[in-house]
């Protein structure tokens, strides 16, 4: 039977079975600019011992370069989905408010860029608690191949 692992990357990195290390890595990353990445992970029986697993779904908020505060939320779903909406990014309600531009002259659609650190704590959250991607997930996010174009 597979054994079920989270890994943290971000504040100094590693496994993680407790929410509150997670929470402090978000609202840190928020506050910092910092990308914190959450990622489901299996382990067979036979790797118990070892260091191999095989990855699963994570979820990565990245903060956009000199703009403290503003973060884009990307899920990737190891499974279960069509080729298509294996990256899945938030999109905040509205229609079309305009483009945000980073300092690194990355344009994105100002839907996609999150100031709420909660969407963080809550979509962070359902992926800790289900050890994966929930519905809940898929709901809150939108495929790059289905994204609302106005």
């Amino acid at each position: 039977m597979p054994q079920t692992i989270l890994f943290l990357e971000a504040d100094g990195g590693g496994y993680v079975e407790d929410w509150s290390r997670i929470e402090q890595a978000i609202k840190r990353g928020f506050e910092t600019g910092d990308r914190v990445r959450l990622e489901v992970a299996h382990k067979r029986d036979e790797d118990l011992g070892a260091e191999r697993h095989q990855l699963g779904d994570f979820i990565s908020m990245t903060g956009l370069p000199d703009a403290v505060g503003r973060y884009r939320l990307v899920v990737f779903p190891a499974t279960g989905l069509n080729e298509k909406s294996k990256v899945r990014t938030w999109w905040g309600p509205g229609a079309f408010r305009g483009t945000v531009q980073d300092s690194y002259d990355d344009v994105w659609d100002a839907r996609t860029v999150c100031t709420d650190v909660n969407v963080a704590l809550e979509l962070f959250r359902e992926l800790f608690e289900h050890k994966g991607v929930s519905q809940r997930i898929i709901d809150a996010t939108v495929s790059d191949w289905d994204a609302p174009t106005s």
